[in-house]
């Protein structure tokens, strides 16, 4: 008989089945560190509003607004750069 008690009956933390995580990490080093630093915020983003969605979370306004925040630094990440290069000649 094990003591379920320890971990509450859930997994105990360690490798992830199928190595997400690991392919996340070596995905990182294909992209700027400043792009890697505001999408790494976007897994406990995720896991934010599906607890808002799933469990019926409730969120104040600051953490909104810093969510709402965070979407907005994803979303123009994701935009081409217009920055123009100058042209020679």
């Amino acid at each position: 008989m094990t003591d379920r008690s320890v971990t509450g009956g859930t997994t105990p933390p360690g490798p992830e089945p199928g190595g997400a995580h690991t392919l996340f990490v070596a995905g990182l080093g294909w992209i700027s560190s400043g792009t890697a630093s505001v999408l790494t915020l976007v897994e406990p983003l995720t896991a934010t509003l599906l607890a808002v969605l799933i469990l019926g979370e409730r969120l104040g306004p600051v953490r909104w607004c810093g969510a709402a925040r965070l979407l907005g630094a994803v979303l123009a990440l994701s935009l081409p750069d217009r920055r123009s290069t100058p042209t020679l000649g």
